[in-house]
């Protein structure tokens, strides 16, 4: 019987506290800009799926909340949402503006730790998936999502395509950090790559990519975000999830003719 109870206790998915502030309320989402998680990743703001939608009620964007995480089946989502302080900071923020398919992303240059400066945007000369990535981000259904996906796509992509997965936490991942990160997940510099933006710029990206930014320096929200872009820094498709079709992906990526 003890080892059954043990078996059955150790099945459970892990379970982490966290607080923070709203800054979204979506469907069966909230949007929390949140601080470290003890134990299991570092502060930064992404949306949290919530499968009992009354738990949302009365939560609204600004307030201050205390909720617990559930990571595993069916998914990472929280089970308990507390509002601890109402309506810390304005909730009517708007997003920037982002580009739209079928425009030019801006002229946008890039460090990349592990070969030579690349520039997106206007002029790019070569096909391309930008994406945008925490290395620190545990969470299944994110960045590992993202990085297995990219994975699979680098397999069968053209030879001159290139991946570029942008870092959100330029803090923490310095040159070093993102060309170990490459190297674990079999990155091949030059095909598969990961940038850097200085932190002054890195907000402007990320809103022109389709990202949503909740004022200046109040967090970029870590959503799910794919922007393939043709030779002259033209937006060709947007995808807001990892469901999007490899192959689909891998003929947008192919020079045309």
């Amino acid at each position: 019987m003890s080892w059954l109870l043990l078996w059955s206790c150790a099945s459970e998915p892990p379970r982490y506290e966290l607080t923070g502030t709203v800054t979204e309320v979506r469907d069966h989402e909230l949007v929390i800009a949140h601080d470290d998680i003890e134990g299991f990743m570092p502060a930064m703001t992404m949306p949290f799926r919530v499968e009992d939608g009354a738990l949302m009620a009365g939560v609204d964007p600004g307030d201050v909340v205390s909720a617990t995480l559930v990571v595993g089946d069916p998914g990472t989502h929280l089970v308990r949402v507390e509002v601890t302080k109402e309506h810390e900071r304005p909730p009517d923020l708007k997003p920037g503006q982002e580009v739209p398919v079928g425009a030019i992303f801006p002229r946008t240059p890039l460090r990349v730790p592990t070969g030579p400066s690349l520039t997106l945007g206007e002029g790019q000369n070569v096909r391309a998936l930008l994406t945008f990535v925490y290395t620190r981000c545990p969470i299944p259904e994110y960045c590992p999502a993202t990085v297995a996906k990219l994975a699979a796509l680098q397999e069968v992509m053209p030879e001159h395509a290139r991946l570029i997965a942008v870092t959100m936490d330029p803090g923490y991942d310095s040159p070093g950090v993102l060309k170990a990160y490459a190297k674990e997940h079999g990155a091949i510099p030059g095909r598969w790559d990961f940038g850097l933006v200085p932190d002054e710029v890195l907000v402007g990206v990320a809103e022109k990519a389709g990202l949503r930014v909740d004022g200046k320096g109040l967090g970029i929200t870590h959503d799910l975000l794919f922007v393939v872009l043709d030779e002259q820094g033209r937006v060709l498709a947007r995808y807001r999830d990892t469901a999007w079709d490899i192959g689909e992906v891998a003929k947008l990526l192919a020079a045309p003719g």
